[in-house]
């Protein structure tokens, strides 16, 4: 079945420029540090000895430099057609949620500073004020709006939702 895109929203991810200045500081020594642990290693031979310290840096800069994306740039979207597509966008590793309409039971909204630790929600890893519950399980979406407007929103998506379903039922 062919999908026209029903609704979508895109929820830009507010800046928090302490972090944002703080992860770029850390990316700035952390250049600096393997650079000179990488040529200190090749210079003195001992490379191979030293290839899991190595990658485990590489790795480390590699997902501090995705959240300072996801600071800078993050969005997260959302699209709703014949399913319930969720993208977090802006960093280097897009994460995307599939949800089909039919998995959805409702979509609530809470502060999820009583839910979720403080370092999960600041650097973005988790986190948001609107809850779409499915399969027993809970996807959250909204990580830098008010309770306010989470509200709103999730009306809206609920509402959409509905009207996708049908759109779907009336397709078959």
């Amino acid at each position: 079945m062919e999908s026209d895109t029903t609704y979508k929203i895109e929820l830009k991810r507010k800046t928090n420029w302490i972090l944002a200045i703080f992860l770029l500081v850390w990316m700035i020594v952390w250049a600096v540090v393997t650079f000179g642990f990488v040529y200190s290693a090749i210079d003195w031979g001992i490379m191979e000895q030293l290839a899991f310290p190595i990658f485990c840096l590489l790795l480390s800069g590699i997902f501090v430099f995705d959240r300072l994306l996801w600071q800078l740039n993050g969005k997260e979207v959302v699209i709703i057609d014949d399913k319930i597509k969720i993208f977090k966008t802006g960093k280097l590793f897009t994460s995307k949620n599939n949800i089909e309409l039919y998995e959805v039971s409702h979509i609530s909204c809470s502060d999820d500073k009583k839910e979720i630790s403080f370092m999960a929600r600041i650097y973005g890893l988790r986190g948001g004020k609107i809850i779409i519950h499915y399969l027993g399980r809970k996807t959250r979406i909204g990580q830098s709006i008010s309770i306010q407007e989470a509200e709103i929103i999730a009306k809206v998506l609920s509402s959409q939702i509905e009207n996708a379903r049908n759109k779907t039922r009336s397709d078959f």
